[in-house]
């Protein structure tokens, strides 16, 4: 039986600098019936002593230790195998929680007995202000076809009005108890997509959902986060790697679940600009020579079927004056032509600038 309302699971690697401010908005939560799992991740800082402290001073903190550092989905996962929570969520050790973000959340989840309850957010940038980041997404109560309608085609990627649910689990919660009857667990192989791959898991298994109105947390952009530095440590081949492991599980999980004819487009679509991203990244960063070589990696990884597909299927929504240039030059003259038109683009501007 649950111990609790909510475990909290917070993933924490030498964070000392910042640390005080998510555990301080943890402290101030005015929901009593939950726990602050504290993992320390192979520190090497103050971040575990940091951690006792406050958990001497409110029984709501428990107290992991990871002696050798195994990596935030290690971490994860390692989390959701000890939390004691009817729910559960995430929160990284460098951002904070909105006021009374737990008590909401958990309120409109056993009110409504929903498996998921997702909520915008606040992205607080690096010059101190704060923008919010609307879910698009009406608030309300969701079940059967109203999860599939609505909710599980922006979970696989963007809808034809193209609104997305990116992953971000901290303004989301979660039942546990569905959670470990899917047996699901966050993968290495999908980084930095593995959050997306656990809600569409969540979303073709969920009998009621509530999207919330309320923001419920405070995002904050950091240069030296682990996706940014994916970001801006980019690897071609790994890249290649890991849309291809994200593109076929999401197929698996659409046609395993109750997601097939309402994520069908949302899949292709997601596939089609991710494909335009990482194209963007090899033509910001090597010249008109290698982007052949480029070429021929992404078509080893994504034979011209495939591409072929996504582009008549993505011809079903909207599409921007640069999906449409995508389009054209995938349909007639393939990864290359993209790479090279796309090139042309990033030289303009620069010297535009």
């Amino acid at each position: 039986m649950p111990k609790c309302s909510l475990s909290v699971i917070v993933t924490i690697y030498n964070a000392e600098k910042d640390l005080h401010i998510m555990l301080d908005s943890l402290a101030a939560q005015d929901i009593e019936d939950v726990e602050f799992i504290l993992i320390d991740n192979g520190s090497e800082d103050q971040s575990g002593r940091i951690c006792e402290q406050y958990a001497a001073k409110d029984s709501r903190f428990r107290v992991e230790v990871i002696e050798q550092n195994i990596g935030y989905i290690g971490t994860r996962n390692y989390g959701l195998s000890i939390c004691r929570g009817e729910y559960f969520t995430f929160a990284d050790a460098d951002d904070h929680v909105a006021e009374a973000a737990y008590s909401t959340l958990i309120g409109l989840a056993k009110e409504n007995a929903a498996d998921w309850v997702i909520a915008p957010y606040y992205q607080e940038n690096t010059d101190g202000t704060n923008q919010l980041i609307p879910l698009n997404i009406p608030a309300g109560v969701y079940k059967d076809k109203d999860i599939r309608n609505t909710i599980i085609p922006v979970v696989f990627g963007p809808n034809k009005d193209g609104i997305i649910l990116n992953g971000f689990m901290w303004r989301m919660i979660f039942r546990t108890k569905l959670a470990r009857q899917l047996g699901i667990k966050f993968s290495e192989e999908a980084k930095p997509r593995e959050d997306q791959l656990f809600n569409q898991t969540i979303a073709c298994s969920a009998k009621t959902v509530v999207v919330c109105e309320f923001p419920v947390y405070y995002y904050r952009v950091n240069p030296n986060s682990v996706t940014a530095l994916l970001v801006h440590s980019f690897d071609l081949k790994r890249e290649c790697e890991t849309l291809k492991y994200f593109y076929e599980t999401s197929i698996k999980n659409m046609e395993g679940g109750k997601a097939e004819d309402a994520a069908v487009y949302s899949v292709y679509a997601n596939f089609f600009r991710t494909i335009y991203a990482i194209c963007l990244n090899c033509a910001k960063t090597d010249s008109f020579a290698k982007l052949k070589e480029d070429a021929q990696i992404l078509e080893s990884y994504f034979p011209r079927k495939l591409l072929d597909t996504a582009c008549e299927i993505r011809k079903r929504g909207k599409m921007s004056g640069t999906e449409k240039i995508e389009h054209m030059c995938l349909s007639f003259g393939g990864i290359v032509c993209l790479l090279r038109v796309i090139k042309v683009g990033v030289l303009l501007r620069r010297k535009t600038v």
